[in-house]
């Protein structure tokens, strides 16, 4: 009888040992928490009045930019208005995007073209290297850059965190993109008096 109840005592004592671990792990966790954008923060404003207005951009050669397009969002706000690009992969409803609010775009446009200045000279001193990246990331998450492959630059995107890299065939198409959204979007501005 003593051996029944010591072992219904060591049975319980595991079972609670391993309860307990089992929960203190699931608090431990950390959870994959999703960020927001400047966009979402603005948009889940509750209590406001909020109208959007798209403008597609002009449309560059699909093959070139690996389908890549781009439509400039004005978002009318009650107080201020607030100006994105959004870059998408396939449609604009569909599939990966980006939403680069328009600070964002005038520095991801400067760090462009000092990734283009400097990619030559990353392809020279790749030979040194066993791997070189270069890559601009906005405060949103949306990435730009490239890495050098066999003395060549794989120039890629990736709209956001969660998901996958996209390379461009054309960097200079996509430069182009983002330099008219920002054309596009101080012609908005400048109609506004702002």
């Amino acid at each position: 009888m003593g051996k029944k109840v010591n072992l219904f005592k060591n049975c319980m004592f595991l079972l609670l040992l391993s309860l307990s671990m089992s929960i203190y792990a699931q608090n431990g966790q950390v959870s994959e928490r999703r960020i927001t954008t400047k966009y979402e923060e603005f948009i889940s404003q509750s209590g406001t009045f909020i109208k959007f207005t798209d403008i597609l951009l002009p449309p560059i050669d699909q093959y070139h930019t690996d389908g890549i397009s781009g439509v400039v969002r004005t978002v009318w706000g009650q107080d201020k208005n607030y100006y994105f690009l959004i870059l998408t992969k396939s449609s604009l409803f569909e599939g990966p995007r980006a939403m680069i609010e328009y600070s964002d775009l005038l520095e991801l446009n400067k760090a462009f073209a000092r990734l283009l200045n400097e990619v030559d000279e990353d392809v020279r001193l790749r030979t040194e290297y066993n791997y070189l990246e270069n890559k601009y990331v906005t405060n949103d998450h949306f990435k730009l850059g490239y890495y050098i492959e066999k003395k060549k630059a794989m120039w890629f995107v990736q709209f956001d965190p969660y998901t996958e890299v996209t390379r461009i065939s054309y960097q200079e198409d996509l430069c182009q993109l983002l330099q008219n959204a920002q054309e596009s979007i101080e012609k908005i501005m400048a109609r506004e008096g702002k």
